[in-house]
């Protein structure tokens, strides 16, 4: 214990973010949206779940967010459950029996944690749960028990009992406080029922008769302590008030002319979402506040509307809008202060600054921006390449690189603070060098969602101030950060919970429940899977996992060890891992040629270095023998085999031989073209966006080219196949629409079914954008989101390398 004790005195000043939290109107926000991935822009609702996932429902879907992406349910009419008696609008709960329930005005579903699937039969599921009369509402409550109400009563799951309600009322929420049965009505009553006797124990109101008619619209329900908040809406106004359970008494504590939507607590704070924004009650002081124009990250203020907002396991905001998807606004405020030129204090600390000139230009053959000499008598040099540490001149230096944490090899100036770290100011952003026992120990950076401006700074101009204070210029701004603002090390971090979000095996994409060559490789959703199971031909697979550092991906570091191929603990990170851990902080862990046997993948995940809590999440991998291996297997099938060979050799010949194979050929080329056609369907309703490889390099490497020849046979069996995907189909059949002989197609399809088929979908939709120049007046920019390019840029760039001109020129020859 003594090591970690000793890191965390080390970087007890830096967490990243200030010593607080951020108030209601610190909070910056950024926004995803249906171009990130998200299924609509209309946010409904929004939930973190108990691991860091979070939920998001809008129009028509659920939505789960990993960090990088989004991943979608889709809710379909004949999965919904008429419920006639909720007129409320959209709700989630979730169930101990890995249900979410999601309500809609008189409609529930229900999806499947395990599968991620709608469950189409809901009925079904409320006949396990030990109903079997009409279903008029569902609640859960709590601890997760599922009631359900009934044209008899209220039946409770848990009790398997009924409870009566109040006939004359329409019954909103509820909950189990200690031995009672908490419900709550349209008409503001609480109703509180001994769940052993069903008698009425106690029954409040919070406000007379000639009210209950003005706020009985919808509820919404909080437990906090002893107690629940509880929103009530009518229909142009809301109440928020307070119900203390063990005294049975009501405090109103807000009113307004409009809707209040749903309530999140933070520590001691009450967010609530509105028509207008968002409020917040201090509950120690009663301090309301609202927040009716939000703070963009680019620096714009927004008015919207508020459906939702929830916090992450992270302490991030998330708020779900009606028609501007969501907006997450990281956990704390960053302490960095950024001030333009017209600041007297930004002229205030330039003026300090005028002393430090650049004194060198040169280091190693290197073009070098500053040189640093700290309190150690060290030599720092910032240099186009990365920083180098000459400690004396005996010595070789240290050089610092991306592989070694800094996020840009650019360096303009360095400085050392008050703690004897180091500072430097780069290409792209702030970076921070802490050491321990003299060494560089750990690395992070601050760029622009840290509120360091995106513009070059200035060579050698970085000052650490007498109080502590860092300065360092930029082009057209000075950014000044106390070092001790940054807030305190948790001794205990938050644990991050790594979850599998992907699975591809021999490059295919594996779907729960599927039956792949006769095996099922997953029974359940990516995220719920703790066991894999694979043929002794299915023996190379691609692991992705998130460790839902939504806060700073960037800074997330994982520990793996693989059991029985890799059987000592790796650390990687997105500076370390060769590609492993990348920008969104997923780690993409490749397994090829496994041997037959057991393997277990252990994976932490936390945002420092040997920080782990020492429980690691396993999965195992089974990777069965093959069946002409197995002793007793074999000894049975020679005999069978002999017996065979000798009641059938007189009928066997060449030919048939010959046939038999030919006809298994076919049937697996067969099924490896429908394999690829529906990994180029995959791709329908994706935006084309630059591969990691294009970003750096302009080209994509990752993945050999489709041949021209495949290319061009595929967009003509594409459509056939598409339109025959439940009918049997034979080479012959394909060679009729290809025009081409069997042999020809062979030789063609087997050398390009296991490549990528982003080749194809990006020829397909390249001719199609060459179309609607052909034809239409239709913008290049509408073409490049119609034909589904992630940008206009990149649509362009794609298009002159297929047909060597410019949409604007290739629209103008062939008008």
């Amino acid at each position: 214990m003594k090591p970690k004790l000793n890191i965390i005195h080390i970087a007890a000043w830096l967490v990243l973010l200030c010593t607080s939290p951020a108030k209601a109107d610190d909070y910056a926000f950024r926004m995803l949206n249906a171009s990130n991935g998200l299924a609509d822009n209309s946010a409904q609702l929004v939930t973190c779940t108990k691991t860091g996932r979070m939920v998001i429902a809008t129009l028509g879907n659920i939505n789960f967010y990993d960090g990088a992406g989004f991943s979608h349910a889709d809710v379909r009419l004949e999965d919904q459950y008429q419920l006639l008696a909720y007129h409320g609008n959209y709700h989630f709960y979730f169930d101990r029996r890995h249900h979410l329930w999601l309500k809609n005005t008189n409609t529930v579903t229900c999806l499947d944690l395990l599968q991620e699937r709608f469950i189409q039969n809901v009925d079904s599921v409320f006949q396990t749960l030990g109903c079997h009369d009409q279903v008029d509402d569902m609640f859960v409550d709590s601890l997760g028990n599922v009631w359900l109400l009934t044209e008899y009563g209220l039946y409770g799951v848990e009790q398997q009992q009924t409870y009566q309600v109040l006939r004359e009322r329409n019954l909103q929420d509820l909950d189990v406080f200690g031995n009672t049965l908490l419900l709550f009505y349209d008409n503001g009553e609480e109703v509180g029922l001994d769940l052993k006797t069903k008698r009425v124990a106690h029954r409040t109101r919070p406000y007379g008769w000639e009210e209950a008619e003005r706020y009985e619209k919808s509820s919404a329900i909080l437990r906090y302590k002893d107690g629940y908040f509880q929103i009530r809406n009518g229909a142009d106004e809301s109440l928020l008030m307070y119900f203390d359970a063990k005294k049975h008494e009501w405090n109103i504590l807000m009113r307004l002319p409009y809707h209040l939507n749903n309530m999140a607590l933070k520590g001691e704070v009450l967010f609530m979402a509105s028509s207008y924004g968002y409020w917040t009650y201090d509950i120690p002081t009663g301090h309301t506040n609202h927040v009716e124009t939000l703070l963009m990250k680019d620096g714009r203020r927004l008015e919207t509307d508020v459906n939702t907002l929830s916090f992450d396991r992270q302490g991030g905001l998330w708020l779900g809008t009606e028609k501007r998807g969501l907006l997450y606004a990281h956990p704390r405020k960053s302490p960095i202060h950024v001030l333009t030129w017209d600041n007297p204090q930004a002229l205030a600390y330039a003026q300090k600054m005028d002393a430090l000139e650049q004194t060198v230009t040169e280091y190693n053959g290197l073009y070098a921006n500053c040189m640093y000499t700290d309190s150690r008598g060290w030599t720092w040099y910032g240099t186009t390449k990365g920083l180098f540490l000459l400690r004396t001149l005996k010595t070789e230096p240290k050089h610092f690189t991306r592989k070694e944490g800094l996020l840009n090899e650019v360096v303009y100036s360095v400085v050392e603070d008050k703690h004897h770290n180091i500072w430097l100011a780069t290409a792209y952003g702030i970076t921070c060098i802490i050491f321990k026992d003299g060494e560089p120990y750990f690395v992070t950076n601050f760029g622009p969602a840290d509120d360091v401006p995106a513009e070059a700074f200035v060579n050698a101009k970085s000052i650490c101030l007498d109080d502590g204070t860092v300065v360092m210029q930029a082009i057209d701004h000075v950014v000044a950060f106390h070092p001790d603002s940054f807030s305190v090390l948790n001794p205990h971090p938050e644990k991050l919970y790594p979850k599998l979000i992907r699975l591809l095996v021999n490059g295919n994409y594996v779907q729960p429940g599927v039956e792949e060559d006769g095996n099922v490789i997953i029974d359940r959703a990516y995220t719920r899977v703790r066991d894999i199971s694979l043929n002794s031909n299915q023996n190379s697979l691609s692991m992705t996992f998130s460790a839902l550092n939504f806060f700073r991906p960037l800074q997330t570091y994982y520990r793996i060890r693989v059991k029985g191929l890799i059987d000592d603990w790796q650390v990687l990170s997105y500076f370390d891992s060769d590609g492993k851990v990348d920008q969104y902080g997923l780690l993409h862990l490749p397994l090829v040629g496994l041997q037959p046997g057991d393997y277990e993948v252990e994976v932490q995940a936390a945002m420092y270095p040997d920080m782990w809590d020492g429980t690691p999440f396993v999965w195992m991998i089974h990777v069965n023998q093959p069946w002409w291996q197995t002793t007793g297997l074999l000894v049975i099938l020679g005999l069978i085999l002999l017996a065979l060979l000798v009641a059938n050799f007189v009928f066997y010949s060449k030919n048939t031989k010959m046939r038999a194979r030919r006809a298994s050929e076919e049937g697996d080329v067969i099924r490896k073209i429908r394999a690829f056609v529906e990994r180029v369907n995959a791709y329908n309703g994706e935006m084309l966006s630059p591969l990691k490889d294009e970003m750096y390099t302009g080209k994509n490497e990752s993945d050999e080219e489709l041949s021209p020849q495949f290319l061009q046979l595929m967009e003509k069996i594409l459509p056939y196949v598409q339109q025959n995907q439940n009918r049997e189909l034979t080479m012959r059949q394909l060679c009729e629409v290809s025009g081409m002989d069997v042999v020809q197609l062979y030789e063609i399809v087997t050398g390009n079914l296991y490549k990528s088929p982003r080749g194809l979908v990006l020829s397909i939709r390249l001719k199609k954008a060459a179309e609607m120049l052909r034809t239409t007046q239709t913008s290049v920019e509408q073409i490049a989101r119609d034909c589904g390019f992630y940008s206009p840029n990149y649509f362009i760039g794609n298009f002159f390398h297929e047909y060597k001109t410019t949409p604007t020129e290739f629209r103008r020859e062939k008008s």
